[in-house]
């Protein structure tokens, strides 16, 4: 697809250097990031596996709902009051779209699960960058720049965030209307903990 399409042969030497230690995708979408011969990567933070579970149960789910309704309705065709109706053509029709629901669903757990995990978010000395998708066709690139962060918080709703270490970060920069929100963002704290740093580290370079 054109969105993972990316040649390692055109990044600088300092871009190719920085995304040694990245994981497949984030080499892929760090093409897209401004990224400064000054500017160094301090972290790449992927989305929390969590949420393709979700995606995966959900759509299994569904999925199997689905088989297990066109099955019970094809073998009790005859039961329906289908009136002058064939009862084999109806029980066809009914595998029929049972099949292509079937199908529909699994091709869209598989674009909810690639569109999930084609999200990264990197926090450099420089920036807090984001590339996410909402959809196959619909990539949003977010860039802040972390001297004009005012502040930084996470939260944590229900009980599976708190077991499985995830939560939502929230990003305050100067002059922003609104909040700049990375869901399901890995140990949210040691996240939070390290924009702020690198903030201060940057105010104390740069003054404020």
């Amino acid at each position: 697809m054109a969105a993972m399409d990316y040649d390692i042969t055109q990044m600088t030497p300092h871009r190719r250097e920085a995304s040694e230690h990245m994981t497949s995708v984030g080499k892929k979408l760090f093409q897209y990031v401004e990224f400064d011969e000054d500017e160094q990567l301090v972290s790449e933070v992927r989305k929390h596996p969590i949420g393709v579970i979700f995606s995966i149960v959900s759509g299994t789910f569904v999925t199997i709902v689905i088989v297990v309704t066109s099955i019970v309705l094809a073998i009790n065709t005859d039961k329906l009051n289908l009136g002058d109706y064939d009862t084999r053509s109806a029980r066809g029709i009914i595998l029929l779209v049972g099949l292509l629901l079937t199908v529909l669903c699994l091709v869209a757990t598989y674009i909810t699960t690639f569109v999930y995990r084609s999200s990264v978010l990197f926090i450099t000395t420089d920036k807090i960058a984001e590339v996410s998708y909402k959809s196959l066709f619909n990539r949003k690139i977010t860039q802040l720049g972390i001297g004009n962060v005012e502040d930084v918080s996470y939260e944590q709703i229900g009980i599976f965030s708190r077991i499985f270490h995830y939560g939502t970060l929230m990003v305050q920069t100067a002059g922003a209307k609104d909040n700049s929100i990375f869901p399901f963002v890995p140990d949210p704290n040691k996240n939070t903990q390290l924009i702020i740093k690198m903030h201060e580290n940057y105010v104390e370079k740069f003054g404020n």
